[in-house]
C-alpha cells in the first residue's frame, strides 16, 4: 500500500491552499492552526520512533473544525498521535511536543504546548522522587535538552511528517490504521537518511530552527531555562518550582 499524496512533493507551508478543496469551509486561520497541531503531533511521533523505549501505536488524528471527530475522546482535541516511550523517556517524548511549539510559534499561544510541559515535568517528578540521586531541576533540564536536540536534528522529518498527516488522513481528519502503518515506514526512511547526510535531511522547512537552539545542540551543554523563555505561568498553575 501506498500514501495516495506523496508529501515530498509538497512543502508544508503550500498544504492550506492544497486542502482548501477539501475543507472549503475552513479559513486560512484555522489552516494555519491545523498545521500547527500536525507539526505538534509529528514532533511527538518522530521523537518517539527515535528513543530507545519509543513506541508507536495505531492513530494519528488532527481535528478538523465543523467535521466531527467520532470518537468521544477525541472530541475538543486539536490533534493526537498514538505514541510514547518508557519511564525517563516518556517525558521527552512530552516535551518534544514544547520544543516544537517554540520552534514554529510563540509557545504562550498554544495550550497543548503548556500540557505538555506539565506532563513531562510529571513524570520527572515521580521518576525522581522514586530514584532520589538527583535534583528535579538537572533532570528535567536534562530531558528538555534531549528533546531539543531530537527536534532540532530531525526537524525537516518532522516537518515532511506532519505534511504527510495533513494531506493523506481522511476528511474527519483521522488516518486508517494500515496508511499510519505507511506513514511509518516513510517517517523511518526519512530518519534513515537525516543521519546519513552529514547536513541532515534536506527538506526545505516553513519554520527554520532558531540559530540558538542549533549552538546549544552543538555545544552539548545543559539548557539554561532562560533560552527556552518557557513562561513561569506554565510552573505556577500547576505548583511547580520555578528555577
Amino acid at each position: 500500500m501506498k500514501l495516495e499524496y506523496d508529501a515530498s512533493s509538497c512543502l508544508f507551508r503550500d498544504v492550506g491552499m492544497v486542502l482548501k478543496k477539501r475543507y472549503p469551509w475552513l479559513s486560512e486561520e484555522e489552516h494555519y492552526d491545523r498545521q500547527q497541531a500536525a507539526l505538534h503531533e509529528a514532533s511527538h511521533l518522530i521523537t518517539s520512533m527515535v528513543l530507545s523505549t519509543g513506541w508507536v501505536g495505531w492513530r494519528v488524528f488532527i481535528r478538523v473544525p465543523g467535521v466531527s471527530p467520532g470518537m468521544h475522546a477525541l472530541r475538543g482535541v486539536s490533534g493526537s498521535v498514538h505514541c510514547g516511550a518508557e519511564a525517563w523517556e516518556n517525558a521527552i517524548v512530552d516535551f518534544a511536543g514544547c520544543v516544537a511549539a517554540l520552534v514554529s510559534d510563540d509557545p504562550q499561544k498554544l495550550h497543548v504546548a503548556r500540557h505538555d510541559a506539565v506532563c513531562g515535568m510529571e513524570t520527572v517528578h515521580e521518576l525522581v522522587r522514586e530514584a532520589g540521586s538527583q535534583t528535579i531541576y538537572d533532570v528535567r533540564w536534562e530531558l528538555l535538552t534531549e528533546a531539543l536536540r531530537i527536534v532540532v536534528t530531525y526537524w525537516p522529518v518532522i516537518d515532511l511528517v506532519a505534511t504527510s498527516i495533513l494531506l493523506n488522513a481522511r476528511k474527519g481528519g483521522g488516518m486508517s490504521k494500515k496508511r499510519f502503518q505507511v506513514l511509518q515506514s516513510m517517517a523511518r526512511a526519512a530518519i534513515t537518511e537525516a543521519v546519513s547526510l552529514p547536513t541532515g535531511h534536506p527538506r526545505k522547512v516553513m519554520f527554520p530552527v532558531p540559530d540558538a537552539f542549533c549552538k546549544l545542540i552543538k555545544r552539548r551543554k545543559k539548557l539554561p531555562s532562560r533560552i527556552l523563555q518557557l513562561p513561569k505561568k506554565w510552573y505556577s498553575d500547576y505548583g511547580y518550582p520555578y528555577e
